[in-house]
């Protein structure tokens, strides 16, 4: 549970959101293009994209909106606090859900 809700948020943020993210404004010179292709890759790289069924294209959109409200924490707060807390926060809440339903 530890790795779900805190290590796995620390350091996809780190990656996506501070490095990639950077990378892609760099290239883009356009944050809003940047932010999508950074949560796009975002989404690639988790194992539901792969399982073609109902729940996993939910889980696709949810994950898209939520990489895409991460992007854009970082970079109106320019912190990668924020965009870790909230998915932190993300990953507690549907971590809890699974246990509670």
């Amino acid at each position: 549970m530890t790795g779900a809700v805190i290590l796995g948020p620390i350091v996809e943020e780190l990656l996506f959101r501070a490095r990639i993210l950077d990378l892609m404004i760099k290239w883009f010179k356009n944050l809003h293009l940047a932010n999508f292709v950074q949560a796009c890759i975002f989404v690639l790289l988790h194992h539901f994209t792969y399982l073609n069924t109902k729940s996993s294209y939910i889980d696709i959109v949810q994950s898209l909106g939520d990489a895409i409200l991460y992007g854009y924490a970082r970079i109106y707060t320019q912190s990668i606090y924020t965009s870790t807390t909230m998915h932190i926060t993300g990953n507690l809440i549907a971590t809890l859900e699974r246990f509670i339903f």
